[in-house]
């Protein structure tokens, strides 16, 4: 009898382990966030809601090597979407495209971008907007150059420049909400 209680007791331990785990899992290493507005459509509409991997926001210890900011795993690349702090205190996260990398030249004229001469493969034409930069521009080290999928109606890097690499909260790795349109990015 009394091996059956501690056997009993073990299991039920165990099932409490494993339940923190993940929820220091899914607590430290991914986030919810819920779109605002309509600046990333048709990839995501208002009220969408994500999950954002953090992971891929880790820097490694501050170093940086190459010029290239250093992540503990996989940093943002051309074409990720990433949600990041904004630079006014205050505000609520956002949720942008990322169009060029440190050290990457951009060039925005007569709708299309281009990133270091290239167009880019996932945006269309859109009307050209005032912006704050005289294109083109090199993205400084350690900043990224983002861009909403609706450019007609993203307040973006072209209006307030870079986002600088330890704003980054992380890269959205799966729409979950509405469940009928998950996808993994």
């Amino acid at each position: 009898m009394t091996h059956h209680i501690w056997t009993q007791l073990r299991g039920v331990a165990e099932m409490i382990i494993i339940t923190a785990l993940v929820v220091i899992f899914v607590r430290n290493v991914a986030i919810t966030y819920t779109v605002n507005g309509p600046s990333m459509e048709p990839s995501f509409q208002e009220d969408h809601r994500v999950l954002v991997n953090r992971l891929g926001a880790v820097r490694f210890w501050g170093i940086s090597l190459y010029g290239q900011p250093d992540f503990l795993f996989e940093g943002p690349e051309r074409g990720d979407i990433i949600v990041f702090e904004p630079q006014q205190p205050g505000t609520e996260k956002i949720v942008k495209r990322v169009v060029g990398l440190p050290g990457d030249k951009v060039d925005i004229s007569g709708g299309v971008v281009k990133v270091n001469e290239i167009p880019t493969n996932y945006s269309d034409q859109f009307t050209e907007t005032k912006s704050h930069h005289k294109f083109p521009v090199v993205v400084p080290p350690d900043n990224y150059f983002v861009l909403g999928d609706n450019r007609d109606q993203s307040n973006d890097s072209r209006n307030w420049g870079y986002v600088p690499t330890e704003d980054i909260v992380g890269k959205v790795w799966l729409l979950y909400w509405p469940w009928q349109e998950t996808s993994t990015y």
